[in-house]
């Protein structure tokens, strides 16, 4: 635990800006309808608490246009590593509303959550890598 918690500031502020160079990349994508981060909902919540070379996290969340549609088809494409967790080195994206709420769809989405929201947990990659991965999972859909 020791060990692997040396590099973590380092790691942590990577993952920051690559996750903040992804969502930016998003919020222009026109299958793209919406992007759940700090950064764009309350970012005065962040910047209050901010500590020198801190950011917005590396967890954030997507609503795509003609979601029922597109996003099994993106999550499917999406060439990342899929599952639940996050805080890994490697990228992962998962559906949460149906991991989290599968029993409870209606209801989540009467609290305005979309049934088909894809979570990511940013890792340590290069954000053009991940752009890429975006890009071509967005135009399969």
């Amino acid at each position: 635990l020791e060990r692997n918690s040396r590099d973590f500031v380092s790691r942590v502020q990577r993952i920051n800006r690559t996750t903040e160079q992804l969502c930016d990349w998003l919020r222009q994508h026109p299958a793209v309808a919406s992007v759940h981060y700090p950064k764009y909902a309350t970012p005065e919540n962040y910047t209050a608490f901010l500590k020198p070379g801190g950011g917005y996290g590396g967890l954030f969340s997507i609503d795509l246009h003609d979601a029922a549609r597109r996003a099994p088809a993106v999550f499917d494409a999406l060439q990342i590593s899929k599952g639940p967790n996050l805080g890994c080195n490697f990228t992962l994206c998962c559906p949460f509303t149906l991991l989290a709420h599968y029993q409870e769809l209606d209801f989540a989405e009467r609290c305005g959550i979309s049934r088909y929201l894809l979570r990511v947990a940013v890792g340590l990659e290069e954000p053009e890598w991940l752009i890429e991965r975006f890009d071509r999972a967005l135009a399969t859909a």
